[in-house]
């Protein structure tokens, strides 16, 4: 059961609602997919979203390649790895980042959207 912490400050932005689900569904998919069994998702009041969970099979190397089109980390699945790349695409068109940190075997995703 994933983790949710909310600020209780109102966030606004105008953003592309399609665009954002795909971005969504793309992250928990992966998120998932690697992880140990936890999540967690973070909305914090500058409107930072952020996904960390525990993924000790990934290593800073591959980290650093997530964003990479075509890049996969398990070739055992069918995965085209295109879902993050598109993600990051599909952020910037709305003038954010999305990027990844490793640091003790926890993955963290953040999207960034500025005001």
């Amino acid at each position: 059961m994933p983790t949710i912490h909310l600020t209780n400050k109102k966030i606004y932005r105008s953003l592309n609602a399609v665009a954002l689900s795909r971005i969504f569904t793309n992250l928990l998919t992966n998120v998932t997919h690697f992880s140990d069994g936890d999540l967690t998702v973070t909305l914090n009041e500058t409107g930072e979203i952020s996904f960390t969970n525990t993924a000790a099979s990934l290593n800073e190397v591959q980290v650093g390649k997530l964003f990479n089109r075509f890049y996969t980390v398990d070739t055992a699945h069918k995965s085209t790895g295109l879902g993050l790349a598109i993600s990051q695409l599909l952020i910037a068109e709305m003038n954010g980042t999305l990027t990844a940190h490793y640091h003790q075997n926890k993955l963290t995703i953040i999207i960034h959207l500025p005001e």
